[in-house]
């Protein structure tokens, strides 16, 4: 079960937990989640922006993904497609704040 914790998914999991305390009121415990998903966060933005053939310029995959979405080609339809992903999980619909090209 420790895959679980360490893996993407894990990191996602807490991500769609810690998004909900943009719901505001008792829903701000839930920014408790991102104690634990911000080493996997810091370490998957790493990841990504290794598999994106460049170097990370953020910590996060949040404030990064913006950068990698003014990359030309492929690169940079992946990092729309998940931010848009991500934007969809958030209750406000803009957790990723895109510069549209």
């Amino acid at each position: 079960m420790i895959w679980l914790a360490i893996s993407p998914l894990g990191l996602f999991l807490l991500y769609v937990l810690y998004v909900q305390y943009e719901r505001g009121g008792a829903w701000i415990v839930f920014k408790l989640f991102g104690i634990p998903g911000y080493p996997l966060d810091v370490f998957y933005n790493v990841v990504l922006c290794l598999l994106m053939g460049r170097l990370p310029t953020k910590l996060t995959i949040t404030v990064e993904l913006p950068i990698l979405a003014q990359v030309p080609g492929w690169r940079g339809e992946v990092a729309i497609a998940l931010a848009n992903l991500l934007n969809r999980l958030a209750p406000s619909g803009r957790h990723v704040q895109l510069n549209h090209r």
